[in-house]
């Protein structure tokens, strides 16, 4: 278990932060050009804003994980009953970031057209 623990904080569970960021900025730059209503256009800003913001949010979570899992592991005898407690935060914290994303990937996607949509998503 601590294996698998290690390999997800120091390798990661998904794709690498930076590339979530320019999915993020890519896509705010083609709601800018694609939305003209500026309403549904500033709705779907502040929707891409609220996931860069939650994607922070748990890069921070993932960092404490790891910095906690360090510091236990380091000490003299690692408490089974600490190196667990990090493994259930971590993984709850990650349980709620991506509930909350499928939430706002469906609020982005209510905030667009479908042709908005296909424009501001389509394949490169």
């Amino acid at each position: 278990m601590i294996v698998a623990l290690l390999g997800v904080l120091f390798l990661g569970g998904g794709g690498s932060a930076d590339y979530i960021y320019t999915l993020f900025s890519m896509a705010k730059d083609d709601v800018k050009t694609y939305v003209v209503d500026e309403d549904r256009q500033k709705a779907a800003l502040g929707t891409i804003k609220e996931m860069n913001k939650r994607q922070k949010a748990m890069d921070k979570a993932r960092k404490q994980s790891k910095k906690t899992l360090k510091k236990d592991l380091k000490s003299d005898r690692p408490v089974a009953e600490a190196v667990d407690a990090t493994w259930e935060r971590y993984f709850n914290d990650t349980a709620d970031f991506n509930q909350d994303l499928i939430e706002l990937r469906f609020k982005l996607r209510d905030q667009l057209t479908r042709e908005e949509w296909a424009q501001v998503f389509a394949a490169p």
